[in-house]
């Protein structure tokens, strides 16, 4: 085989490979402790003192939050293939046990920003927006160390 028809056959199989390591490079990247940075819902910034105890840790496919020492558990699953990247968080307990949060978020450094409806169930939103009358929360949460 003449080596520029080598390449022609690696580099798609390398393409195909990167492609593939994708959503397993985001859910690694995700892992740890988060605290909100800003939380605004339906164009209402949330005032501090409603979210300044409450923290997230994402472990595994778990995403647990804690708020006045009780923890809420959501399975969720990462799919970086979309634009925007596309997030199902899944309620393992409480009134909405089974149902799906269609959200998008985007992980740059230590910064994790989520948009999602406060209702479980509705369309995935299509930008990092919750103006007044969306229904929609953005959520900017920051790593701890």
């Amino acid at each position: 085989m003449a080596r520029g028809a080598l390449l022609w056959v690696i580099f798609p199989v390398t393409c195909l490979a990167a492609a593939a390591d994708e959503p397993k490079a985001d859910q690694e990247a995700i892992q740890g402790k988060w605290v909100i940075v800003s939380f605004t819902v339906n164009g209402q910034p949330m005032a501090e003192d409603t979210y300044k105890d409450l923290r997230l840790e994402i472990k595994g496919d778990k995403y647990l939050i804690t708020q006045g020492g009780e923890t809420a558990s959501r399975t969720f699953k990462l799919d970086p293939t979309r634009k925007p990247k596309a997030m199902d968080v899944t309620y393992d307990d409480g009134p909405n046990k089974g149902k799906t949060n269609h959200a998008i978020y985007a992980l740059e450094g230590d910064i994790l920003t989520i948009c999602r409806h406060q209702q479980p169930a509705m369309e995935r939103p299509k930008e990092f927006t919750a103006e007044a009358g969306s229904g929609r929360a953005l959520i900017m949460w920051k790593r701890v160390k």
